[in-house]
């Protein structure tokens, strides 16, 4: 049984359309103002890394993708021991780039433009 009538399925049609156009459109707006946001934040990082050391700018690097990322996944990802990457977090947060916000459990790494 067909309940839509010709001249309700080009309604139906011409409303479907629009909609998609609608959501293309805001879809677009969003990934383009991402992709900007995302640049802009980069060359932040990469101009607070560039006066650090090597291991400390991959560190921070790792917590600006991964504010959640704990001593241990840090250190499996560079390569040093859990105990190095927690003088390293003590040592960038003396320097002022990263602070800690939350507990030791749930918080998370916050680096500071």
């Amino acid at each position: 049984m067909d309940l839509l009538k010709e001249g309700d399925q080009g309604t139906t049609q011409s409303t479907t359309e629009k909609t998609t156009e609608k959501t293309t459109e805001k879809t677009t707006k969003k990934t383009t103002e991402g992709a900007i946001v995302g640049t802009i934040a980069e060359s932040i990082v990469e101009s607070i890394v560039e006066n650090l050391s090597t291991m400390q700018a991959r560190i921070v690097k790792i917590l600006w993708r991964n504010p959640y990322a704990t001593a241990k996944s840090v250190s499996e990802e560079v390569g040093i021991a859990p105990r190095n990457v927690q003088e390293h977090f003590r040592k960038l947060q003396a320097q002022g780039i990263i602070r800690r916000i939350g507990g030791d459990f749930g918080g998370h790494w916050e680096i500071i433009e």
